[in-house]
């Protein structure tokens, strides 16, 4: 059955001379593989260049439920994040690796969906990128992927517990948390209602970097089998100065 839905592009692998199998996150139907045939062809009706990572899609796809691939039938480009920017390409790198290891399932998740579509988006037309825009980022996906932050900053409970998700008046014995620093700047992220907030919180290079490496491990923690990943040393060079 066709059915219409939007996408976001996370990975594509070469399949045979002139096939891909594409890794969608839709709006409908969660993460799906597509397979896009005639990719090299002057006279296909998807095309190849349409697939970078974390493009904004409207398709029309032939979607069967317990399928393991589905294919394509029309597609649209609305948006190609990548640009001259290289601030904002080092970002579109991280969350797309950050994405296509985080999400596991078919079902849909559609508040996650439009917050990555919104995301996307806002990234593109943003004339100041700042390097919390990430941390923001994966501080809110947290709340769709159901592991948002618990409880309350404060002078009493200065300290995140990393594996309880929550701030704590004490630091745990397992050593997995964040110190009043970070726990502070967590709590700054948590509250903010949009991206263009960013602005009233400064983070300095060494809590960000800190900040970062402590929401990576958070995410290992709540999402099973969540690897590391390559690009945060992307995020580490290009922002090193910020």
């Amino acid at each position: 059955m066709i059915h219409t839905t939007k996408g976001i592009v996370l990975h594509q692998t070469k399949y045979a001379e002139s096939s891909l199998i594409v890794k969608i996150f839709t709006e409908e139907f969660g993460l799906q593989s597509y397979m896009i045939k005639g990719r090299g062809s002057k006279n296909a009706k998807v095309k190849a260049k349409q697939f970078q990572p974390l493009a904004l899609l409207e398709m029309e796809a032939n979607h069967r439920d317990h399928r393991g691939i589905q294919y394509l039938s029309e597609c649209k480009s609305f948006l190609n994040p990548y640009s001259d920017n290289m601030a904002k390409n080092a970002i579109v790198i991280f969350l797309n690796e950050l994405l296509y290891k985080a999400l596991k399932e078919e079902n849909a998740n559609k508040p996650l969906f439009e917050f990555c579509w919104n995301s996307i988006q806002i990234l593109d037309l943003s004339t100041d990128v700042r390097a919390s825009f990430y941390l923001y980022f994966m501080v809110q996906a947290s709340r769709y992927l159901g592991f948002f932050p618990g409880g309350q900053f404060s002078t009493k409970t200065p300290f995140f517990d990393l594996p309880e998700g929550t701030f704590k008046e004490n630091t745990p014995v397992h050593g997995l948390f964040l110190q009043e620093k970070s726990s502070k700047c967590l709590s700054q992220l948590i509250e903010l209602e949009s991206y263009k907030d960013l602005s009233q919180i400064a983070i300095g290079t060494e809590t960000r970097k800190d900040l970062l490496e402590k929401l990576l491990i958070y995410y290992k923690l709540h999402i099973q089998n969540f690897p590391n990943l390559n690009s945060p040393l992307i995020l580490e060079e290009i922002f090193s100065e910020d």
